[in-house]
C-alpha cells in the first residue's frame, strides 16, 4: 500500500511539475488568526437572515449591521497581518501556474468576503433607510447571494488545494495545522 502511494505521489508530481521541495511554515499566530478566523465566518453563517423581510425587526437589523461590521473589519486586519509578515510557504520550486493559481484563490477569497459582507451592509443600509423593494434593491440582493456563492466556491478550492497539499506531503499542509495535529500523525 505504500509503495502504490509513492508511485502515485510521483506519477502526481512528473505529471503537473509539482514540487520537489518542503513549505515553509506559518507562524502560531498567523494560524490562530485563521482558525479563529474559520469559527468568526461559522458563526456570522449561523446568524443568517433566511428572509430578507426578517430585518424588519430593528434589534436584528442592528446585530447584522454590527456583525458584517466586525467580519469586514476582522478580515481587513487578516489581510493586513497575512500579507505583512507572512510570506508564502510554498516551496521555492512550486510550478509558476500552481503559485498563480494558489494567488487567485486566496485573493478570490478575501475580495468575495469582503464583497459579501459590504454587500450586506448594503441591504441592511437600504432596509434601515427604508428602501426594501426596487431595482437597485434587487440587484444589491442578487449581488450579495452571487458573492456568497462565489465565497463559497472559493473556500471550496482552498479546501481541496490543502487536501493536494496534505497528499503531497510538501508541507504546506503542516504549514497551517495546529501542532498538537502534527504530532499526532508523527
Amino acid at each position: 500500500m505504500i509503495q502504490e502511494e509513492k508511485a502515485l505521489k510521483k506519477f502526481v508530481q512528473n505529471t503537473f511539475g509539482v514540487s520537489q521541495s518542503r513549505a515553509g511554515t506559518h507562524t502560531v499566530v498567523a494560524k490562530l488568526i485563521h482558525w479563529a478566523f474559520i469559527a468568526v465566518f461559522a458563526f456570522v453563517l449561523s446568524k443568517q437572515v433566511d428572509e430578507v423581510e426578517e430585518l424588519e425587526d430593528l434589534a436584528l437589523l442592528q446585530e447584522e449591521m454590527f456583525f458584517a461590521s466586525v467580519f469586514l473589519l476582522l478580515l481587513l486586519a487578516r489581510y493586513i497581518y497575512m500579507h505583512s509578515t507572512q510570506p508564502t510557504v510554498l516551496p521555492r520550486d512550486t510550478p509558476k501556474r500552481m503559485m498563480w493559481l494558489a494567488q487567485v484563490v486566496h485573493q478570490g477569497m478575501y475580495v468575495s468576503l469582503a464583497l459579501l459582507a459590504l454587500s450586506g451592509l448594503g441591504i441592511g443600509g437600504m432596509y434601515w433607510s427604508g428602501v426594501k423593494d426596487g431595482t437597485f434593491f434587487e440587484v444589491v440582493l442578487l449581488s450579495h447571494e452571487i458573492v456568497f456563492w462565489v465565497s463559497v466556491n472559493l473556500i471550496l478550492a482552498h479546501i481541496v488545494g490543502a487536501i493536494y497539499h496534505r497528499f503531497m506531503g510538501d508541507g504546506v499542509w503542516d504549514s497551517m495545522m495546529p501542532r498538537w495535529k502534527r504530532e499526532a500523525e508523527e
